[in-house]
């Protein structure tokens, strides 16, 4: 009996090992190369399945410098001296998060560029799509995708240049936030570097977001200037941007016509000021949902608004 039992705890160690010692990630293969850790020494820090993290540190110099994920190589221009983190590409970033060694399927992973963007086509082998993005951003192109057997080719050089030209085209039609990025084509492509959210006709999206930090913030939708103190890590709460900053947005992704109200708003909250007027209208109006509080003064009443919300 004792055998047997002896046995049985054998087969299930040589089982538990056997386990263990599938396929591995080129990160944890790199830190099992160097040997123990010790003072001085840079360890590469690895995802939980063993590919390069986007960005790397050796804390004895206080060097941090960006990766390729796949393969540990240095971006070059990314590093950084006891400054924290650098801003690492957002593809990179989403690559070491879908990375796998062999033997998981299904899983999509972006394909970027040796500059950290987007490649301008993705595929996703397990379901057979492919489809274009936005290089800078990884956002798909509506109308591009195509699925298995599929004999329609899409030209996805093509499909972000036109991007590119309706952008170009519509900086004075449809506002600041592309403008803001046309600003930035000299520098976009550098690894991290921070691109605004804009809505579908170039305004700024409430909620702004910087994928190499995580952080999150509000801004004001017509200007883009960040509100103050709504700046967000990954391990605090989701920013509250205010009510009324995103009804504009809302609006001004409609493509307001000539004479549309816009609220007023209180740009240290994203709510709405206790005092609105249109048209030589006036009234008070509840700063957490816009709603009018008491009547409207029509214009050529001066009378004093009685807001309780000043």
């Amino acid at each position: 009996m004792q055998l047997l039992t002896l046995a049985g705890s054998l087969v299930l160690i040589i089982s538990l090992a056997a386990a263990q010692s599938g396929p591995v990630g080129p990160c944890t293969k790199a830190r099992q190369d160097a040997g123990p850790s010790m003072p001085g020494k840079y360890t590469p820090q690895c995802t939980d399945f063993g590919y390069f993290q986007p960005a790397q540190c050796h804390s004895s110099t206080g060097r941090c410098w960006c990766v390729v994920p796949d393969t540990g190589v240095a971006i070059p221009g990314s590093e950084t001296i006891r400054t924290g983190s650098p801003d690492c590409s957002i593809c990179f970033i989403q690559r070491s998060q879908m990375l796998r060694p062999a033997g998981f399927t299904g899983q999509f992973v972006p394909t970027c560029g040796d500059d950290g963007l987007f490649a301008p086509k993705q595929h996703w082998g397990s379901v057979g799509q492919s489809w274009c993005v936005n290089k800078y951003t990884g956002e798909e192109i509506e109308g591009t995708r195509t699925g298995p057997g599929s004999q329609r080719v899409v030209d996805c050089d093509s499909e972000a240049r036109l991007v590119g030209l309706n952008m170009h085209k519509s900086l004075e039609e449809k506002g600041p936030c592309f403008a803001k990025i046309m600003e930035q084509r000299g520098r976009a492509g550098t690894p991290g570097f921070y691109t605004p959210r804009c809505t579908e006709n170039g305004y700024y999206r409430t909620e702004q977001s910087h994928g190499s930090t995580g952080y999150s913030w509000c801004v004001n939708p017509q200007t883009g200037e960040e509100v103050p103190n709504s700046r967000r890590s990954p391990s605090e709460q989701k920013v509250d941007c205010g009510a009324c900053f995103k009804e504009i947005e809302e609006k001004l992704t409609r493509k307001p016509l000539l004479g549309q109200f816009l609220a007023q708003c209180n740009t240290e909250n994203g709510q709405y000021m206790p005092e609105q007027h249109f048209q030589g209208f006036r009234w008070c109006a509840n700063p957490q949902t816009g709603a009018v509080e008491g009547k409207k003064y029509p214009p050529g009443d001066n009378t004093p608004l009685p807001c309780v919300n000043h």
